[in-house]
């Protein structure tokens, strides 16, 4: 007796579209098990059977006893008014359709001539089956009949092509300037310091030095940015190195320009507040300010273009913040209670009020994948405390962020992509939140969808536009008490963070829509490791379903 064929190939014997999307939507939203779907359905786990068959033989189910959506399949159940296109692109793409239609009208055959082709390519099949089986093809092809054939271009692929990978990622995507060796400018540089800081959350001396060398401030002395950073409350010092200050989070948007850096500083501003005091005031003011000319003579320069005359400030002030008063401009001060050192990554710490977490550029790193992780390990481990960038996997004391837990050791290496990405979703804040987001999506239906486009990555709920995903997680986390630390403006975008997502494995774009990728979504069920990282995931999950569900009406 010849092997059966297997079983995606045999014609179906179901005959209800509407049932079979019914079924493709469940499987969409993580139901699997047979009997689950029959319960569903209110069908005999039979039915189930013939139509998960059903879409194996139009590719939208991959073969197997677990069913799982295609690419195709994902394609259809999201497509929403373009589903009758899709499906017929899954028709006329089987290799049964194309023979029966082969030298035919774009008709659709009656089922006596469907049943011919049947018995044709398995002659052993009763009249009686291959008639009822007729049936059920011809109710299966009828809505896709009136796309013409030759108007369907099946080799077409509808899902959207990933977001573009950089050959080489740069570690860090904050804009450097050219600083003269002897360079007076201390306003920019310490700019530099302070939008690295707010990235990552965290420095050391070598990443400070490293930092001003990037910038072509070799001279400037590395111990005066650090103390800088600490006496204007920008920073708290922890060991040897920097941890930012929620005081620096609030002020984040002063980290635009060199003005605004200076500005806001108290000690500048006492100079500029003495600048304004009648000699006949204070016998010695005149004195002071002679003093200290020299030492704010690089930021009288950036802020006014030169050595202010006492008589002419408030005018001079005044063209700066167009008749804003000084009083009014935000002012850097003493920081926060000091942070405490953790010790668990970020899902573990889900009720820690106060969290400090970091949407670092050196992120997309991860789009070397496996490879370029474990360089970056090996390095770190041979060159603790060097001069060099910040990158994604440096020891930790305080900030959630990088691939590394506040106070985890650095491991010699990471084995594969599966044990990277439980890594990254456990350890990562905001692809966590997003793969989060997903998950809500793939098990609560369409309440809440991420869609691409040319405003980039956005949240939308039941149509409603919600805003920018970045700025949505960003609102979501401080709702829960924790500090998002990052530059105003620049670094990671939304598209970066899908980026990312789909070389995990985690996420896959389709049409308009980032999708929780079916295979990952399948493993979360399935997979111990991930299970594991499902039920740790749920939690945050749920956080983000009861926020957009109170705040977002």
């Amino acid at each position: 007796m010849p092997p059966r064929p297997p079983r995606h190939t045999l014609v179906p014997n179901a005959n209800n579209v509407q049932l079979l999307t019914r079924l493709l939507e469940l499987v969409a939203q993580g139901v699997r098990d047979p009997r689950s779907l029959s319960g569903l359905l209110d069908c005999e786990v039979r039915t189930v059977h013939y139509y998960t068959q059903a879409g194996e033989w139009l590719a939208m189910l991959e073969p197997g006893e677990d069913p799982r959506l295609t690419p195709l399949g994902l394609e259809f159940v999201y497509a929403g008014e373009e589903r009758p296109e899709v499906y017929a692109r899954a028709a006329w793409s089987n290799s049964f359709v194309r023979d029966l239609m082969e030298g035919r009208s774009a008709e659709l055959p009656d089922v006596d001539d469907i049943a011919y082709t049947i018995r044709r390519q398995q002659p052993e099949m009763a009249d009686t089956t291959s008639y009822r089986r007729a049936t059920s093809v011809h109710a299966l092809l009828e809505p896709a009949m009136r796309f013409r054939r030759w108007a369907l271009k099946v080799e077409r692929n509808q899902m959207a092509l990933p977001f573009p990978a950089q050959a080489t990622p740069e570690p860090m995507t904050q804009p450097m300037v050219s600083l003269k060796e002897d360079t007076g400018d201390v306003p920019e540089v310490y700019r530099l310091v302070l939008g690295a800081l707010l990235d990552h959350g965290e420095l050391s001396p070598g990443h400070v030095r490293a930092i001003l060398d990037r910038a072509g401030a070799r001279k400037f002395p590395l111990g005066d940015a650090m103390k800088l950073a600490v006496r204007r409350g920008d920073a708290h010092r922890l060991a040897d190195g920097l941890v930012v200050s929620r005081g620096a989070v609030l002020r984040s948007q002063l980290t635009e320009t060199a003005v605004g850096v200076a500005l806001s500083d108290p000690d500048y501003r006492s100079y500029l507040a003495l600048l304004g005091q009648e000699d006949g005031e204070d016998p010695g003011v005149s004195e002071r300010i002679q003093v200290l000319r020299g030492r704010y003579a690089g930021w009288d320069q950036r802020v006014f273009g030169g050595a202010v005359d006492p008589a002419e400030r408030a005018d001079a002030l005044d063209r700066i913040l167009m008749g804003r008063g000084l009083e009014t401009f935000p002012m850097a001060g003493e920081p926060s209670a000091e942070p405490v050192a953790q010790s668990a990554p970020f899902l573990d710490q889900l009720d820690l009020d106060g969290l400090v977490l970091t949407l670092p550029p050196a992120l997309i790193l991860l789009l070397g994948g496996v490879k370029a992780v474990n360089r970056l390990l090996a390095s770190g481990a041979r060159e603790k405390n060097a001069v060099r960038l910040p990158h994604l996997a440096e020891a930790r004391q305080v900030v959630h962020g990088g691939l590394l837990y506040p106070g985890e050791p650095i491991p010699r290496a990471i084995p594969d992509t599966v044990s990277l990405r439980l890594r990254v979703l456990a350890h990562v804040p905001h692809l966590a939140m997003l793969t989060g987001l997903l998950i809500l999506h793939r098990q609560a239906g369409p309440r809440v969808e991420v869609w691409t486009g040319e405003r980039g990555l956005r949240v939308l709920r039941v149509g409603e536009d919600l805003g920018d995903v970045i700025g949505l997680l960003d609102a979501f986390a401080a709702d829960q008490g924790w500090v998002v630390s990052r530059r105003a403006r620049g670094g990671l975008r939304g598209e970066d963070l899908a980026r990312v997502l789909q070389a995990l494995g985690v996420a896959v774009t389709v049409r308009d829509r980032l999708l929780l990728d079916e295979g990952f979504f399948a493993r979360l069920r399935s997979e111990p490791e991930d299970r594991e990282l499902h039920q740790r995931l749920r939690l945050l999950v749920d956080r983000i379903l009861a926020w957009v569900e109170e705040h977002r009406t």
